[in-house]
């Protein structure tokens, strides 16, 4: 991925549309892989400047929106500064950015229970203020009104990796997930699409903020879920009894499909992310192979047992 250089001069010029005081230094993120970002430090504070390199002036309006309609809800995430003019993104080299306000945090290396509960009791809430959420167009499927992205393959999807059978995978996984979820029954908002323990921060074992949204989107809401929480017992005990959501049966049987595709979705799109960007190849390789080796051990568990473990669970 080509990378946006941005000097000091070319940021103090920028800081002359802003009221976040005058420019001190800045910093490259090399751990932003698909889009190019900056610590910045003003007089007035420290600020996270992010060059999206590919969105669209749509998919851009579409996040930052988002992000500001839960900030001012009370979910904790990054505000978007707006300019002198009340914009929330410009451009620079012809390609879009923000400003957002800094937030003090870590990335957890490890989930306590402690921090499990936090984690539940913040997705819940960003959840329950999403249903309310309205969008008139969604910007993955606003030349589709079906919602069916879980349902589908893309058509960039590979047919081999390392010997691993990908598209046989995902056909079959498909095939057996339209036969037992009945998708009228899963509940639908805009979601994070990336929920992590590297697009969330922490401090003082505290959960302290939801970070990149570059992936929201409307989808189903147990897709976060499928994301973020591991099938196994400690886990679905300390999350779902702290998660202020009851799953219906046909959403916990939807996690379970999901996980998988997830999985599957992801050795696809490093693929395809590792073929334009050869420098990072051999890096990726290793990835592939990992998600692979979860993938065919997560096999190991039918979706009857699955069931078992969550109904008790949760």
């Amino acid at each position: 991925m080509n990378k946006t250089p941005i000097n000091s001069e070319e940021f103090i010029d920028i800081l002359k549309n802003y009221d976040i005081g005058a420019f001190i230094s800045c910093k490259y993120n090399p751990a932003a892989v698909e889009n190019t970002v900056y610590l910045l430090k003003t007089s007035k504070g420290k600020y996270t400047f992010k060059i999206f390199e590919s969105s669209s002036d749509f998919d851009i309006e579409y996040e930052v929106k988002f992000m500001e309609y839960l900030r001012k809800k009370g979910v904790p995430t990054q505000q978007v500064i707006s300019d002198k003019k009340g914009k929330l993104f410009s451009k620079f080299k012809k390609k879009n950015y923000v400003i957002l306000k800094y937030v003090e945090g870590s990335h957890p290396n490890k989930l306590t229970p402690g921090l499990i509960k936090e984690y539940a009791e913040n997705i819940s809430n960003f959840h329950k203020i999403s249903l309310n959420y309205k969008v008139s167009k969604d910007k993955f499927w606003r030349k589709n009104k079906k919602l069916d992205h879980e349902f589908g393959i893309e058509k960039s999807t590979p047919e081999e990796l390392f010997g691993f059978p990908l598209l046989k995978e995902y056909k079959e996984v498909i095939k057996e997930m339209e036969k037992e979820v009945d998708r009228s029954k899963l509940r639908t908002c805009v979601i994070h699409g990336d929920i992590g323990t590297s697009n969330t921060l922490v401090k003082n074992k505290k959960f302290a903020a939801f970070i990149d949204w570059t992936d929201c989107h409307k989808d189903y809401l147990v897709q976060d879920l499928a994301i973020f929480v591991p099938i196994n017992k400690f886990f679905f005990k300390h999350f779902f009894s702290n998660y202020g959501i009851k799953l219906n049966f046909e959403e916990k049987k939807a996690f379970y499909y999901f996980k998988k595709i997830r999985k599957l979705s992801d050795i696809g799109f490093i693929e395809n992310f590792k073929r334009k960007n050869p420098d990072l190849e051999k890096r990726f390789n290793q990835v592939i192979k990992d998600i692979i080796n979860s993938y065919n051990d997560s096999k190991k568990l039918s979706l009857k047992d699955y069931l078992s473990i969550i109904n008790k669970n949760s």
